[in-house]
């Protein structure tokens, strides 16, 4: 259960982040892209983060 909503996370920081470096491509303007997009950078980090530390994935040689 955990995963499936880190994953949902992961989608809701991700999907914004596409949409507003096409955004900013399109109008060869990327600082207010950057200023848009900090948000959903810090939101994606943090629950990277917190996924790889409370989803202790064991390593299958």
């Amino acid at each position: 259960m955990k995963k499936i909503i880190f994953n949902v996370i992961m989608c809701i920081a991700t999907v914004p982040l596409i949409i507003l470096l096409i955004l900013g491509t399109l109008f060869k303007s990327y600082g207010p892209t950057f200023i848009l997009g900090m948000p959903f950078i810090i939101l994606g980090t943090i629950t990277l983060f917190l996924k790889n530390k409370l989803l202790k994935v064991k390593e299958v040689i």
